[in-house]
């Protein structure tokens, strides 16, 4: 929590030397960079001058600061952002200007935590709305063996998405506004941000937080300029940048991979170089430090009846099929690369690198500098980013398969460890063949709102990050078919009747 500054904090001089060198970072900012590194690169200046004066300002007080207005006005082109009349900077001098009649805490510590939501919707709820989980447990009791990284860093805002083609999951209960490329009753796509403890200095009392959601879930459609092709990805971001990894890597690799020269030879060398290309891109990321941020990926490429499945960490793809009795099975499409893998492991230690094992079961094993397992403590072999452990053999590059779609095969679910920390594959299908029925959109809502449940039931006030993508495989391009089978029909029709 930051420090309150009082309305003699700052002079009218130095208030107007803070809007300079905010206005100065949004004409230095690249006109080709995403809104929200060019809104992080003037919260950035905001805190540095104003730290500069000896006010202190806490890491995630110059995010707040800038008020709902400013954040909004962040969707667009950059050149339109300069346009507008409330631009960034304007939203930052009307909260510096409102030094003169309150403290700035009242806006850092109160209900302006929303997120930008733009076409990409990764955006939060506002804490006014968020129903928290109960929290049975003390803020001591708070389960950092949960987390990917041992140790968290500080949060930020998220990354935004500007491709139109691309449509990411929102919150629960937010009605999305960008419509999806598919109907809702076969693909559904949801997110539901994680909670923390954390200690009220008012109350002096033990809250539960809403975090900021580093998960991405995407659908491309139609990609690759083929109506019967689509892109389908989880992705599950960690560290203090983790929703800026994340979001930079969900936009790179879907628009990267579609124009790979080897995107229709050769899918599985397109897939394993676009992801490290994406890794190496992040390095030149002005706003994006990726030292100790990173991001899993599980990305499924569905091409007609075949699916192309890279996945770089441990979000999983599982594929729901009908065995010869009929029942519905869980066939996994990926495999968690944990660090304790042995070809894994393997390769990490080869590096230098070390793996330390699970503490208990159902815990991951980590990767780590030394030899003491103290620097580091990565909870996955593979990722894109953390280039802290890049030089001990944590790789993006990402394990390919493919799987062929027969008619037993009903449905395909890709999710973040959100909903397999505490879920198995085969509960998962389960839970998905209920309601099926009702809706991709609405199973996906119970499959996540299951997992938080477990999430409260074991850890309380901790939880992280769930998202989900639930696509019914045998519809999917059902309505393409029937309208090449309609255009068909129309020819021969046509061909037929000028027949002589």
């Amino acid at each position: 929590m930051g420090s309150s500054i009082s309305t003699e904090a700052l002079s009218a001089d130095q208030k107007a030397q803070v809007m300079q060198n905010m206005a100065q970072a949004l004409d230095e900012a690249d006109p080709e960079a995403p809104p929200a590194m060019v809104v992080n690169q003037v919260k950035f200046a905001a805190s540095t001058i104003l730290n500069g004066f000896g006010v202190s300002v806490d890491p995630d007080s110059p995010s707040r600061m800038l008020g709902k207005k400013a954040r909004s006005a962040s969707s667009g082109t950059m050149e339109e952002l300069k346009g507008k009349a409330m631009s960034p900077v304007g939203g930052i001098k009307k909260s510096i200007s409102s030094l003169g009649s309150g403290n700035l805490d009242d806006d850092v510590d109160g209900d302006t935590t929303r997120l930008l939501r733009t076409l990409s919707l990764n955006y939060e709820e506002e804490e006014s709305q968020i129903t928290s989980a109960p929290s049975p447990l003390s803020r001591s009791n708070f389960r950092k063996r949960r987390l990917t990284y041992a140790k968290r860093g500080r949060r930020i805002a998220s990354q935004e998405m500007q491709e139109k083609s691309v449509f990411s999951a929102g919150e629960i209960g937010e009605d999305p506004n960008m419509a999806p490329p598919f109907p809702p009753s076969i693909c559904g796509t949801y997110s539901c941000h994680g909670i923390e403890p954390a200690y009220d200095e008012v109350d002096r009392s033990d809250v539960v937080i809403a975090k900021i959601n580093q998960d991405r879930g995407c659908v491309a459609y139609p990609y690759g300029l083929d109506r019967k092709q689509a892109l389908f990805a989880a992705l599950d971001g960690h560290g203090e940048m983790g929703e800026m990894v994340s979001g930079f890597a969900m936009h790179e690799i879907q628009s990267r991979l579609e124009n790979h020269p080897d995107f229709i030879p050769d899918i599985e060398k397109a897939f394993k170089e676009v992801f490290v290309e994406v890794d190496e891109a992040l390095k030149d990321q002005k706003s994006i430090d990726a030292m100790y941020s990173g991001t899993t990926v599980v990305a499924v490429l569905m091409r007609d009846k075949q699916l192309y499945i890279s996945n770089c960490g441990d979000s999983r793809a599982v594929m729901a099929k009908r065995n010869i009795n009929g029942e519905v099975v869980a066939v996994n499409l990926s495999e968690d690369q944990n660090p304790n893998k042995p070809d894994e492991q393997a390769r990490i230690e080869a590096a230098g690198g070390f793996v330390s094992p699970p503490p208990e079961p159902g815990l991951s094993a980590r990767v780590w500098l030394d030899a003491d397992f103290t620097q580091i403590g990565l909870a996955m072999a593979r990722s894109i980013g953390d280039h802290a452990v890049s030089p001990v053999g944590v790789i993006a590059e990402p394990v390919v398969t493919e799987y062929t779609i027969t008619d037993d095969d009903e449905f395909m679910i890709a999710a973040s460890d959100g909903v397999w920390e505490f879920i198995e594959s085969e509960e998962a299908v389960s839970i998905i063949q209920r309601y099926i029925a009702e809706g991709a959109n609405k199973a996906c809502e119970v499959l996540i709102e299951t997992a938080a449940q477990r999430w409260r039931e074991y850890e309380g006030d901790y939880r992280d990050d769930i998202t989900a993508v639930v696509v019914k495989v045998q519809e999917i391009f059902q309505a393409v078919d029937e309208e090449d089978a309609k255009i068909e029909a129309d020819i021969a029709e046509m061909w037929d009747g000028n027949q002589p």
